[in-house]
Order: structure tokens, then sequence, then C-alpha cells
């Protein structure tokens, strides 16, 4: 049996709990929790897309990079702060 998928899985399911506690502990605006969200979507799509077997192959080379490009949409929303006050 190949334990490293159970592992990836775990390690997925522990970074969720960890993201979810955080927000309530700190209490993250509307904005960050759907930037974390998306973040952890795209992680999971990276992670667990390529070995479901459903993607055809003519995507299956896409999976990787539109995964990373899911990641790095929900890194810029989580951490741009649009609660700053203006000053104009």
């Amino acid at each position: 049996m190949n334990w490293e998928p159970a592992v990836v899985f775990g390690l997925f399911v522990v970074a969720c709990g960890l993201a979810a506690s955080r927000a309530r502990t700190e209490d993250w605006t509307v904005r960050r929790t759907i930037g974390v969200t998306v973040f952890l979507a795209g992680a999971a799509g990276g992670l667990f897309l390529d070995g479901l077997g459903t993607v055809s192959s003519t995507l299956s080379p896409w999976t990787e990079p539109v995964a990373a490009g899911v990641m790095l949409v929900g890194f810029v929303v989580a951490w741009t702060n649009a609660d700053r006050s203006r000053t104009d």
C-alpha cells in the first residue's frame, strides 16, 4: 500500500484546520479568509487532481500551472490590504 497520499492528505487537513482555527482566534477579515480559502483550494487542486484520473490526458499538463495560478490569486487576495483608510 502506498502511504504517501495519506500523508499528503493528512497534512492538507492539518493546514485547513490551522487556517480555520487562526481565522477564528485572530478575527480575520472576510477578504483574508476568502484569500486563504482560495489559496488552499489551489493547493488541493495541485495536490489531488493529478491522482484522481478523471482529468483527461490533454488537460493533465495544465492542472499544476492552473493550480499555481489559483494559489497566487488567493495569496494576493489574502495579503492585500483593502481596508486601508483613504487620505485624499
